[in-house]
């Protein structure tokens, strides 16, 4: 069903115990998207990737795995939509008591001015471009590693030992029609889960 021909491409490959310094540097360049295949995912790159979400759409599929750190790292993905849906109620609430204040006790233009402007700059945060999918009814074992410029293929999980400790090899690509290639397979697959 999914199914990759390798072909001969720009790339070049790298095996060692640190990987971190290639797949970091993907993550954090100054593409307009990310997005990546990882069947495990510790807390430390889940924050990474929630703070590259503010300046980028960051794309993630991974499975649900028996692991508290995977359970951990899933939450801090999933937490920052739900604060900031609580922020917007919350804003709301406060709008709306702001605009009974104001009627009840007839302020002036210049106070209701003030209180939008303080419930607007309020609710202005950072904005989550991250999506998450977590499949169940498979299990996903494939790394992938994409941006706009390249991409990174291999054995290594977005972890702390697959990236720091564990002996990986990945393949670096930076061949634009590999890359797209490899974006329309994570595009089926992100489609199908």
């Amino acid at each position: 069903m999914f199914g990759l021909q390798r072909r001969a491409s720009q790339s070049r490959g790298y095996s060692g115990s640190d990987t971190h310094r290639h797949i970091d540097r993907l993550i954090n360049d100054n593409s307009s998207v990310l997005k990546v295949v990882s069947p495990f995912i510790t807390p430390d790159y889940a924050g990474m990737l929630q703070r590259v979400s503010k300046r980028k759409r960051v794309y993630i599929l991974t499975s649900r795995a028996q692991s508290a750190k995977q359970d951990e790292a899933i939450s801090i993905m999933q937490s920052k939509r739900r604060v900031m849906s609580y922020k917007i109620i919350l804003g709301l609430a406060l709008v709306l008591l702001g605009t009974i204040a104001l009627k009840l006790f007839l302020y002036s233009a210049i106070s209701a001015a003030a209180l939008v402007l303080a419930a607007a700059l309020w609710l202005r945060r950072p904005r989550s471009n991250l999506r998450l999918k977590v499949v169940t009814s498979r299990f996903i074992h494939e790394k992938l590693y994409l941006s706009d410029r390249s991409a990174i293929v291999g054995s290594a999980n977005l972890t702390y030992a697959g990236t720091h400790k564990n002996i990986e090899h990945i393949e670096i690509i930076d061949d634009r029609a590999r890359i797209n290639e490899l974006s329309e397979h994570f595009d089926e697959l992100w489609g199908t889960y």
